[in-house]
C-alpha cells in the first residue's frame, strides 16, 4: 500500500472513530431525557401530585424542557433541527464564509502580530534548543540530507533539468556585466597585493620546471639549430640562457620591487580599469567574446553533458559510500551543535536573528496568513465543514444539553417552591 492510501485510511479511519465516539456521547443526554420524560409519565398517574410528587413533577417537566432548548440550540449550529428550516439555525454551513473571514481577522489581530511573537521569543532560547535538537536527531538529519542530495542528483541526470538548468546558466552569464564583474575582482586582488603573491607562485613553478626538464628542452633546441653547430656550442648557449632565465626569474621571486614585477603591477591595474569601464575597447571585446560563447551550441552541449556527468557521479558516489557519508554528515551535526552550544554568544546572537527574523515575517506575512485561513474556509464544502467541526467538538457540546436538563430541573423546583409560597400566603 501506498504512504498516500496509508495516510487516506489512517484519516477515514480517525473519522469514522470520532463518529462512534460522538453517537455515545449523544445517547448520554437522549437517555436522560427520556428518564424525565418516563418520571413526568409517571406522576400524571398520582392520584395526589402534591408534596414530594409535585416537586418529582415539577423538576422532570422543567427538565424536559431545559433539555429540548438546548438540544435545539446545539443542534442548530450545525443543521435546521428535524430537518426544519427554522431561522437562524444551520449557522455554520449558512455561515462558513463568514465564519473564515472573522477567524482570520481574530489571527491576524491577535496572533500574527509582531508584539505577540516578540512576547512569545523573548525568553525562548532557539538557539540551544535547536542545537540540543540537532544532537538527538543527527542520524535522521544525516539520512534526510542524504536522501535530499540522491533525489537531486538523479534529477538532474534528466534531459529536461539539464536542458533547464544549461540554458538559464548561460542566459545568466550572457546577461551579466562579466566583464566589469572580473574588472572589479581584479581590481580587488590588486588592492590587496594578491596578483603579486599568484605572480610569485607562478615564478617559482616556472623554475622549478626548467629545473626538472633542461634535458628536454636541451634535445629541442638541439633539433631546431643548424647541422654544422657543434654540440659543444650548443650546450654552452643553452647552458647560459638557462643560467640567465633562472636568474631573472630567482630575481623576480626574491625582489618584491623588481621592475618587471612593476611593469606586471601596471599592467594588471590597467587591464582590471579597463574592464571595469564598459566603453573601453577590452571590455567591449571582453563581453564579445562572452556572447560568442554562450550562444554557441557546442558550449551549451558541453555544459548540458558536464552537467549530466557531475551528477551521475554524485548519485553513483552516494549510493557506494553511503555509509561514510552518513557518517561525515552525522560528524558535521554533532560538533556545530557542540561548538555552538558551548558558544554563548553567537547563540545570543542567533536568538535575536531569529527574533528579528520572526517579527520581520510577521509583519510581512500577517495578513497573507489572515488571507490563507479565509480563503481555504472558503474552498471547505458547507456540509463537511460542519461535520467536521461537529466532530471535533460535537461531544463536548453535549454537556450542554445535560446541564440543561439537570439546571433545568432545579429551576423547576424552585418555581414550584416560590409558586407553593404564593398560592399559601
Amino acid at each position: 500500500m501506498s504512504q498516500a492510501a496509508e495516510n487516506s485510511a489512517g484519516l477515514n479511519g480517525g473519522l469514522e472513530q470520532q463518529r462512534r465516539d460522538l453517537r455515545r456521547m449523544k445517547a448520554i443526554p437522549l437517555a436522560l431525557l427520556a428518564v424525565m420524560a418516563a418520571v413526568f409519565g409517571w406522576t400524571l398517574t398520582q392520584a395526589d401530585q402534591t408534596g414530594w410528587v409535585g416537586y418529582l413533577q415539577a423538576f422532570s417537566e422543567a427538565a424536559m424542557v431545559g433539555a429540548l432548548a438546548d438540544w435545539f440550540a446545539v443542534t442548530a449550529l450545525f443543521r435546521h433541527p428535524l430537518g426544519i428550516p427554522v431561522p437562524h439555525t444551520a449557522i455554520i454551513p449558512r455561515r462558513k464564509d463568514e465564519i473564515g473571514v472573522s477567524l482570520a481577522r481574530f489571527v491576524s489581530t491577535h496572533f500574527m502580530t509582531a508584539n505577540a511573537v516578540e512576547r512569545r521569543l523573548e525568553h525562548t532560547h532557539a538557539a540551544a534548543a535547536l542545537c540540543r535538537w540537532c544532537l538527538l536527531h543527527a542520524d535522521s538529519l544525516a539520512d534526510a540530507v542524504l536522501r535530499l542530495l540522491r533525489w537531486l542528483s538523479a534529477a538532474f541526470e534528466q534531459p529536461e533539468y539539464r536542458e533547464f538548468f544549461a540554458r538559464n546558466v548561460l542566459k545568466r552569464i550572457e546577461q551579466a556585466p562579466a566583464a566589469r564583474t572580473v574588472g572589479r575582482l581584479l581590481g580587488l586582488l590588486g588592492d590587496n597585493r594578491h596578483h603579486q603573491e599568484l605572480l610569485t607562485e607562478v615564478l617559482k613553478v616556472a623554475i622549478a620546471y626548467l629545473e626538472d626538464h633542461k634535458g628536454a628542452i636541451r634535445d629541442n633546441m638541439r633539433r631546431g639549430g643548424p647541422w654544422w653547430v657543434p654540440d659543444f656550442v650548443d650546450q654552452k648557449i643553452y647552458d647560459r640562457m638557462i643560467s640567465r632565465i633562472q636568474t631573472q626569474l630567482l630575481e623576480m621571486v626574491l625582489d618584491p620591487e623588481h621592475a618587471l614585477r612593476q611593469n606586471f603591477d601596471e599592467s594588471f591595474q590597467r587591464v582590471a580599469s579597463e574592464l571595469q569601464d564598459e566603453d573601453s575597447p577590452r571590455a567591449r571585446e571582453f563581453e564579445r567574446i562572452k556572447h560568442e560563447l554562450a550562444s554557441n551550441p557546442t558550449v551549451k552541449s558541453y555544459g548540458e553533458d558536464l552537467w549530466a556527468e557531475g551528477a551521475a557521479l554524485v548519485h553513483q558516489s552516494l549510493d557506494n559510500n553511503r555509509a561514510a557519508y552518513h557518517a561525515f554528515v552525522v560528524d558535521i551535526v554533532r560538533r556545530t551543535a557542540q561548538d555552538a552550544l558551548s558558544d554563548k554568544a553567537m547563540l545570543e546572537t542567533f536568538d535575536q536573528w531569529l527574533r528579528s527574523a520572526a517579527q520581520y515575517l510577521v509583519n510581512e506575512l500577517g495578513d497573507e496568513a489572515g488571507t490563507l485561513i479565509s480563503d481555504t474556509v472558503q474552498r471547505w464544502d458547507a456540509r463537511e465543514t460542519s461535520e467536521r467541526i461537529e466532530l471535533e467538538i460535537g461531544a463536548d457540546l453535549q454537556f450542554i444539553r445535560i446541564n440543561g436538563t439537570l439546571v433545568g430541573g432545579l429551576v423547576g423546583i424552585m418555581i414550584h417552591f416560590v409558586a407553593g409560597l404564593i398560592v399559601t400566603h
